[in-house]
């Protein structure tokens, strides 16, 4: 029947018919209704087609041009594509590329790290078409990686100089390379990112008031609504 409902959608789609069709969400709610197929699996099914696409684009260019946005917006609405699929597609698949891209920059070292590595960033998220509170939800979850790493090494050290050393070096990321990253995603956030609060022996408990880089997650994404059927947005 998935087979059946595939093979429906298809010409549905290269024919032009479902194009055509004033609603869409009727036009394929009656394409389930005559096939007798479940509205919500086909539904998993346009997700399926829409996130296929758009890994096919990103495999083949790693980019997204004008015209590759104007098909998936195409897509998007034959389909009834709604905006928490697209989301969550472009965090995984858009977001892969874009965390790679940050990698890059950062293995440039604290010290070299500038206006060139962030810039690169900043352009390939551009490319990508990544929204700035993706983009932000994704360097946060590297950021506060990178942070626990610190962390972890001056705990691990035998003595307080050396683990304050390691503290030190957490900072001074922050400042050159985090602030950078973060300030064209979100300025007013750059105040907030600060390194997690850590201990060492010898000099007790760090300030407890410093701002986890959780903090700066993107605020929780408002969900489409559903209220005229499964297929509308």
């Amino acid at each position: 029947m998935t087979k059946m409902y595939r093979q429906a959608l298809r010409t549905a789609v290269q024919g032009g018919e479902l194009k055509a069709a004033e609603s869409k969400a009727l036009y394929l709610q009656g394409l389930c209704d005559r096939l007798r197929f479940d509205p919500a699996k086909a539904l998993a099914i346009h997700t399926d087609v829409y996130r296929n696409k758009l890994k096919s684009i990103l495999d083949e260019k790693r980019a997204i041009s004008d015209e590759d946005q104007d098909a998936m917006l195409e897509l998007r609405v034959l389909l009834c594509v709604q905006e928490d699929v697209v989301r969550d597609a472009q965090k995984e698949l858009c977001g892969t590329i874009y965390a790679q891209a940050v990698d890059k920059a950062l293995s440039s070292g604290t010290e070299a790290f500038g206006k060139e590595q962030a810039n690169a960033v900043r352009g390939v998220q551009g490319d990508l078409r990544l929204p700035d509170d993706i983009a932000l939800e994704t360097l946060t979850i590297k950021i506060r990686a990178i942070f626990n790493a610190f962390i972890g090494k001056a705990r691990s050290q035998k003595n307080q100089k050396d683990a304050a050393k390691e503290l030190r070096k957490m900072v001074f990321f922050n400042a050159n390379c985090v602030c950078k990253l973060l300030e064209p995603l979100k300025p007013d956030a750059i105040r907030d990112v600060t390194p997690p609060p850590a201990k060492t022996e010898g000099e007790g408990e760090a300030k407890e008031g410093i701002t986890e880089a959780r903090d700066l997650m993107a605020p929780e994404q408002k969900k489409a609504d559903a209220d005229r059927g499964v297929f509308n947005k």
